[in-house]
């Protein structure tokens, strides 16, 4: 017999025709026919089930099992099967494929069959690969895994293309192989068409935490009860751009805040090494020992996607904000202090001091004149008593005679009593050394 293709002529040659059937004891067969130059083939025995048993001597033809051992593909899927998409797939993302196929057979394709399969191209890999395969945006967002998914499809009219989507979820780095198929029957033949792709997973984008006083100097450890910035970079590490839809910052039970958080960056789009920071003003609760180590602060969850899917639901990744030392301080600062002044007219500086000892302390507390730009209206030098777990304040008055940004006078703090403990000399870097003058609005 001689099956035809469209490009060459393949005879085949059948060797044995056989019909097996059997019982529990022995073996039967009914029909076995072959060619002189081959050999008797040798039969392995068959029992009978009792769904295929005999019924007033016949047998249940039905109920006889195909066992196909070798499936040839008799013909070419005359279809054209491409895809569309853009390399490289972010982690965790859905990542979308577009599969286009065109039937170029000349007549309608009936009950075809896609199938799309993944495979990691890193065999040494200690853990199995977790990747998703889906047709849909609700599927791909699920935290099951599926490395194959199938869909029959719609009749393919003649010379008719039709589109599909296709969404893969990688949720580690190494490089994967897809695999899309499409399988039809064709003049009673399997007709099967299939490509590979190539995927690289890189990671969108990368975080950097720190934590700033309120004069923006970095700061090692945090402090109990006192206010720190927590400032959020993150920069875009893909060549793929991506949009930052919202940010959120849940404090831990050890941080409060005394103003509402909100988010400070919303549908902002980043390329590559592109940077977006946002602040969040913070205050440590007060803490048993002299030092806590490993404090957790928060959470800080990112909501993003890809920019060129702008109908892809985005994702949400979060960071935990641990490993951050809180030291508990006897002695803070408070300095109220106007944003700008007017030239030439008299506005105040308030200091705060807290004591949070369990001790009366009494300071010396001494504001420096360092030049004749910001002059001290009154005296200097005072001595200040603060009982234990409370504060003080001390006011100045001063006057500023040159516009810009100026130096403020010097303040400095010292400790009388009790003369065993020290004033930190850090504390002085949390006050503010200038302010911003401007002309007066006064006319003469």
């Amino acid at each position: 017999f001689a099956p035809k293709s469209d490009h060459v002529q393949l005879l085949l040659e059948i060797t044995s025709v056989s019909l097996i059937y059997g019982s529990v004891d022995q073996t039967h067969i009914d029909f076995q026919w072959r060619t002189s130059l081959h050999t008797t083939p040798s039969f392995q025995q068959t029992f009978l089930t009792p769904r295929w048993r005999t019924k007033a001597g016949h047998v249940l033809w039905k109920n006889l099992p195909m066992r196909r051992k070798i499936n040839i593909i008799m013909r070419a899927a005359e279809v054209q099967l491409t895809v569309e998409h853009q390399l490289p797939a972010l982690l965790y993302e859905s990542y979308p494929i577009k599969i286009k196929i065109k039937n170029c057979e000349n007549v309608d394709i009936h009950s075809a069959t896609l199938t799309c399969t993944c495979s990691s191209s890193d065999d040494t890999a200690a853990t199995a690969d977790d990747s998703l395969l889906s047709y849909s945006i609700a599927d791909s967002n699920t935290e099951t895994t599926a490395h194959a998914c199938s869909i029959k499809l719609d009749t393919i009219t003649e010379a008719a293309e039709i589109d599909q989507d296709l969404y893969v979820r990688c949720n580690n780095n190494r490089p994967r192989e897809i695999t899309i198929r499409l399988s039809y029957e064709r003049l009673n033949l399997h007709c099967m068409k299939e490509i590979a792709i190539q995927l690289s997973v890189v990671n969108p984008f990368s975080i950097q935490f720190q934590t700033m006083g309120m004069m923006m100097e970095p700061l090692a450890s945090l402090r109990a009860q006192e206010p720190f910035i927590l400032m959020i970079d993150t920069r875009c590490t893909s060549i793929i751009p991506i949009t930052i839809v919202n940010s959120s910052f849940k404090p831990s039970q050890f941080v409060i805040s005394d103003c509402a958080i909100e988010s400070q960056i919303d549908n902002i789009q980043l390329k590559l090494d592109e940077v977006v920071a946002e602040g969040f003003c913070l205050r440590t609760q007060p803490i048993a020992a002299p030092i806590v180590q490993n404090l957790l602060v928060g959470e800080y969850s990112l909501y993003w996607k890809r920019s060129s899917h702008p109908n892809i639901p985005e994702l949400c990744t979060t960071f935990s904000l641990s490993d951050f030392n809180v030291e508990q301080q006897q002695v803070y600062i408070e300095v109220n202090i106007p944003n700008n002044v007017p030239l030439q007219e008299p506005f105040q500086i308030n200091y705060r001091i807290h004591n949070r000892s369990n001790i009366v302390h009494e300071y010396k507390v001494n504001l420096e004149q360092i030049n004749v730009v910001v002059a001290v209206s009154g005296s200097t030098v005072t001595s200040l008593l603060v009982p234990p777990h409370s504060s003080s304040d001390v006011t100045y008055t001063l006057v500023a005679t040159l516009c810009g940004f100026v130096q403020l006078p010097k303040f400095k703090l010292s400790m009388i009593r009790p003369q065993s403990q020290d004033v930190d000399e850090s504390i002085e870097k949390t006050i503010p050394t200038h302010i911003f003058v401007v002309p007066s609005s006064k006319t003469e």
